[in-house]
């Protein structure tokens, strides 16, 4: 038998191991994977980020991975690519996605008010919650709060439909429609639908035998803060994920938004006004860039001891996602844009 040459043997690692090689950004800056660890080794370092699943996309493909950091600072458990963090609202562009594709099947309509469906019990009170309809929940223009008081009542803010009005509350109330529709959990739904369908396996979004193994733990100002542990579906903010897996689904969405008509597209119709940059579309924001358009949607559970972000560039095809279990996600994201441009 011939000896391998050293072409060949650089040829079969590529092919083995695509994510080995360099990375092109949206700006066609190139970056190897030794300067990308290094980046990532300096943000762990100097922003005291406790774990942290990461992962660049380009061209349909994850070309850079990394999972590192600990699992919690309590037993110092190391972060691997098992580990799973809560997605936070990131969660729901996923949700979306399938109220979308449930739309496109005639399950429920966009812009019938859900209370025909399905009456929103805590607000039968206020007659203006009769005006609710899918697309304000996935716009955010219901007029409903993040949030309730603890133990307090729910009360619209605004009448339905008149202004921007994000609420975690809203997305819960069309998961308890979609359920009802279909009369299976919401968590089932999700897994049929779209979960499994595309790979993301491991993602969950209740408690399970896996996740306790792999869940990661969130951390406030330095210190153990625990985690969330759901036996029902929480559309607004209960997926639990890592980078690889949640990949699949950005690379999904990506490729769709090149395809007149996808689900993908009519989830991302410009909706309205956020601010001056960035616009609501119908389950993720929308903003215009030198890049072209960048689609992206970021988390926060527990007031920041998780949190998470994902974008991509449709015209660049290019993106990244990633989770962490610390309030460190605003100067990360900062710090990664800049080394991206």
């Amino acid at each position: 038998m011939k000896k391998l040459t050293f072409s060949f043997l650089l040829l079969l690692l590529f092919a083995v191991n695509p994510l080995i090689g360099q990375i092109t950004t949206q700006s066609g800056k190139k970056i190897s994977q030794k300067e990308m660890d290094k980046f990532i080794e300096k943000q762990m370092s100097e922003l005291e980020i406790v774990g942290l699943s990461i992962a660049l996309i380009k061209d349909g493909k994850v070309v850079y991975h990394k999972a590192t950091g600990e699992k919690s600072l309590k037993t110092h458990s190391k972060v691997t690519d098992q580990s799973l963090f809560e997605a936070a609202s990131m969660t729901k562009p996923v949700f979306a996605y399938v109220v979308h594709k449930l739309i496109g099947r005639g399950v429920l309509d966009l812009d019938t008010p859900l209370y025909k469906y399905k009456p929103l019990e805590a607000l039968e009170y206020d007659k203006r919650h009769k005006l609710i309809t899918a697309r304000m929940v996935l716009n955010h223009t219901t007029g409903l709060p993040n949030w309730r008081p603890k133990g307090g009542k729910l009360e619209l803010k605004y009448t339905p439909g008149e202004k921007y009005t994000y609420s975690g509350e809203a997305i819960e109330y069309l998961g308890d429609v979609v359920s009802y529709l279909l009369k299976k959990d919401l968590n089932q739904i999700m897994r049929e639908e779209l979960l499994d369908p595309i790979g993301m396996e491991h993602s969950s979004m209740v408690e399970n035998d896996y996740l306790k193994k792999h869940a990661t733990i969130g951390h406030k100002n330095g210190a153990v803060s625990g985690r969330g542990k759901h036996t029902r579906a929480r559309p607004a903010h209960g997926l639990r994920t890592e980078a690889i897996e949640y990949s699949k689904f950005i690379i999904m969405m990506n490729k769709e938004s090149h395809i007149d008509g996808s689900t993908f597209n009519r989830m991302a119709e410009p909706q309205v006004k956020v601010n001056k940059s960035t616009t609501s579309c119908l389950g993720l924001r929308l903003t215009e860039t030198p890049y072209g358009p960048s689609y992206h949607h970021n988390g926060s559970n527990g007031g920041g001891r998780f949190q998470s972000r994902f974008l991509f560039y449709k015209d660049k095809d290019f993106g990244y996602v990633f989770f962490m279990n610390c309030k460190k996600q605003g100067p990360f994201e900062e710090a990664l844009e800049r080394f991206l441009k």
